[in-house]
């Protein structure tokens, strides 16, 4: 026995038919879509990554905020930001660090 019903991908209840540009195009459920999108980003199912766009492009319809369409950035530095950024960045900063100035030497007392 496989562990898993036939006709549908290792490990889910998504049928094998649902990894389908027609399907996906016609879903309306986020939480499919992104299972689907899952299954896909595996390569378990081979390797498809014209049906992957498709389906990261509906999910952004369906669910703009999904965790899946998250994409990794490069942490920026200060020197990455605009100047105007920069010194709103490094007044607020400035600001914070006397204040936590002012509060230990409350604590700490004369």
């Amino acid at each position: 026995t496989l562990g898993y019903p036939l006709g549908t991908v290792n490990g889910t209840d998504i049928p094998v038919e649902h990894l389908d540009f027609e399907y996906i195009k016609a879903c309306k459920n986020a939480k499919e879509i992104e299972s689907i999108l899952q299954i896909l980003r595996t390569n378990v199912e081979g390797h498809y990554p014209e049906l992957i766009k498709a389906t990261e492009e509906r999910l952004q319809q369906l669910n703009p905020k999904s965790k899946l369409l998250w994409k990794d950035q490069k942490v920026k530095s200060l020197s990455d930001l605009p100047m105007d950024q920069q010194r709103e960045l490094l007044g607020e900063l400035e600001d914070w660090s006397c204040q936590f100035q002012q509060k230990q030497a409350a604590v700490e007392g004369p």
